[in-house]
């Protein structure tokens, strides 16, 4: 019997912050381009946990969004619960490797 011991569990957040930084051939790009953010299980291949879909405004090729505000496939909470989570990110139709 322990007194005064308490726990606590860290919960999965409902919404992840993301940004990143667009070039095209050393260029930074600039406008509104749709953005899609897919979870998977692998480096390569692998199954898809997630996928969140957004439009964004690239300044000097600089984004900024959320995951998890605009669910297109799955559930980011049970995404974020296996072992190892990879992001792939598809910016105006052309998706961006390697998945980090």
């Amino acid at each position: 019997f322990l007194l005064g011991l308490t726990c606590s569990f860290a919960e999965v957040p409902g919404l992840i912050h993301y940004q990143g930084r667009v070039l095209d051939a050393g260029c930074p790009l600039n406008g509104t381009n749709s953005l899609v953010l897919r979870l998977y299980d692998a480096p390569t291949a692998g199954s898809l946990l997630y996928a969140d879909s957004n439009n964004v405004v690239l300044i000097d090729g600089v984004y900024s969004t959320m995951l998890g505000d605009d669910t297109v496939s799955g559930s980011l909470t049970n995404a974020l619960t296996n072992a190892a989570v990879y992001i792939e990110v598809q910016i105006g139709g052309t998706v961006l490797s390697p998945r980090e």
